[in-house]
């Protein structure tokens, strides 16, 4: 049987990903023809060090690439499209991959200023955690969305870090105090 899906999504992460994953790289090229360019001229300028000087390009151009990959993985691990049904949340990121999270399977839900985030295991018992922008169009109704579904299936609803219950709505908003003028 057919499953109905709400979907939001949000293109423009798509190409803001392609666009600083094509700057990394280009820059790593840049970088390392440098440091391979370097290494061999700095035999005419130092003999001696010449041993020491390659060791240091190498050690500079791993570590960059270390430092590039690990960007590339978290540039490739924004979701750019999420699907929601009763049963469960469907998450698609940049690099191409799908992540399924079933709301029973949900630990908890976050709510923040800068997103929300979808906390618990797949079928595969894989712990994940879901960050969706609060940048993405339809936010609002992304996170109401979600929210309602979290809690129709009893699972925790947090405000940034904090069980949404231990939360002093007055402190918040003053306004809110019984006994206080609403203008």
């Amino acid at each position: 049987m057919a499953e109905w899906f709400q979907v939001f999504d949000d293109e423009r992460v798509l190409v803001s990903v392609r666009t600083r994953a094509r700057r990394l790289v280009i820059a790593f090229a840049l970088v390392s023809g440098g440091l391979v360019a370097l290494a061999p001229l700095s035999t005419l300028v130092a003999p001696a060090h010449a041993g020491l000087a390659a060791l240091a390009c190498g050690v500079v151009l791993t570590a960059y690439a270390a430092w590039l990959l690990r960007r590339l993985g978290r540039l490739h691990r924004r979701l750019w499209r999420i699907e929601l049904s009763f049963r469960r949340a469907v998450a698609h990121d940049a690099g191409g991959r799908r992540v399924a999270l079933a709301w029973q399977a949900l630990d908890q839900i976050d709510v923040r200023t800068d997103g929300l985030v979808l906390s618990g295991r797949t079928t595969l018992g894989r712990r994940v955690r879901l960050h969706v922008a609060a940048s993405m169009p339809q936010f609002a109704r992304f996170a109401h969305r979600a929210v309602e579904y979290a809690e129709a299936f009893g699972r925790p609803v947090w405000v940034e870090g904090q069980p949404w219950e231990a939360i002093d709505v007055t402190s918040i908003h003053p306004g809110l105090r019984t006994g206080s003028a609403v203008a």
